[in-house]
């Protein structure tokens, strides 16, 4: 199968830093070569992949989409069994209506880039579609009675850091969790700095525990961390502008928890799934993160930070063993690539849904 890749411009693929879909795609890229498939990955200056890469120009936002589309994937259209869109404003389906093609929703936390996809999304959790699924969503309106779309979740990424299991297997820290309770361990934040991420949630739950907190992490492009975060920082809750794909892994296996205080209606986010994989639990807020989490078994789900709070010594029993083992079974690349395959073959033999 002669199967595009469309990225956005934004990352390179695998990406050096933050960048959870160039993580996914790169994964996805490989997996699908591995299988012997013929792969194009349309992905800017800078991504390596076992498949072939087609260069595109960086940058992010509809007008550079564009362009790529035009420019790169159009004049290749003839070389392409079927298309998997990850770009943010679905101009590959616009311009090639004929050709086979699934698009990989994100996030969408506020329900404004559904609009741009008009056939063959694939949604990344439960929670997500449903909350597309509501009456007020263009998606919804336009989804025909009976129809059943498609539902993956991605899998944990980690094979572009090489040897990352052998690296960080499960941490000291993590294996003495139960037996050695010492409040000088500090609990993470990773992940972008922004409202609807609750990162001001993370610190309000440290700073009435009076416990250790490290921030890191891009700030978004708001006035948000000037207002609510700098202003909270202290010798305990310390903030650190980012880290490599490498660093980070050290970070997430040596904390004693991960704060995930989410507000938004994530897709289907990945620290979670990384911070299971080198054995540390999750606190986190309700919403599709309890599709990655198992309530007392990998972490705690919450539904507001009183209870994360009343409910934090719980992590002390969590096994990091059980961790590891659960997001590997749920969230492995082969069962990810088996499921996207399948889906894949829907939209080739002509099947259209919303």
């Amino acid at each position: 199968m002669n199967i595009a890749i469309f990225c956005t411009g934004s990352n390179p693929v695998p990406p050096k830093n933050y960048g959870g879909t160039q993580a996914v795609n790169w994964e996805t890229a490989n997996a699908l070569v591995d299988r012997g498939h013929n792969v194009l990955l349309f992905a800017p200056k800078g991504s390596k992949s076992s498949a072939t890469v087609i260069k595109i120009y960086s940058g992010w936002g509809a007008e550079i989409e564009e362009r790529n589309v035009q420019r790169f994937l159009v004049p290749n259209k003839d070389n392409i069994d079927v298309i998997i869109d990850t770009s943010a404003y679905g101009f590959p389906g616009r311009y090639l209506l004929g050709k086979p093609y699934v698009a990989r929703m994100g996030g969408d936390p506020n329900k404004t880039y559904c609009r741009f996809f008009s056939r063959n999304i694939v949604w990344p959790s439960q929670h997500h579609l449903a909350f597309h699924s509501m009456g007020d969503c263009s998606c919804s309106q336009r989804r025909p009675e009976g129809c059943n779309p498609p539902i993956i979740q991605k899998p944990v990424c980690y094979k572009f850091v090489e040897n990352i299991l052998d690296v960080f297997p499960l941490h000291e820290t993590n294996l003495k969790r139960r037996l050695d309770y010492n409040p000088k361990d500090y609990y993470l934040y990773l992940g972008l700095i922004a409202q609807h991420k609750g990162t001001h949630l993370a610190i309000e739950f440290a700073s009435r525990l009076g416990v250790k907190l490290n921030i890191v992490g891009p700030k978004d492009k708001s006035n948000y961390f000037e207002t609510y975060i700098k202003p909270k920082l202290t010798h305990k809750i310390q903030y650190f502008e980012g880290t490599s794909n490498v660093n980070k892994w050290g970070l997430l296996a040596k904390a004693k928890a991960v704060i995930f205080p989410s507000t938004c209606e994530e897709g289907d986010p990945n620290v979670p799934k990384e911070s299971l994989l080198v054995g540390t639990p999750v606190i986190a807020l309700d919403g599709t993160v309890a599709e990655i989490i198992e309530d007392k078994v990998t972490g705690i789900v919450c539904k507001d930070v009183n209870e994360m709070l009343s409910r934090h010594r719980e992590i002390l029993y969590v096994d990091p063993y059980v961790c590891k083992e659960k997001v590997l079974e749920k969230f492995g690349v082969d069962r990810y690539i088996e499921k996207t395959l399948k889906v894949l073959d829907r939209a080739i033999k002509g099947e259209i849904w919303i």
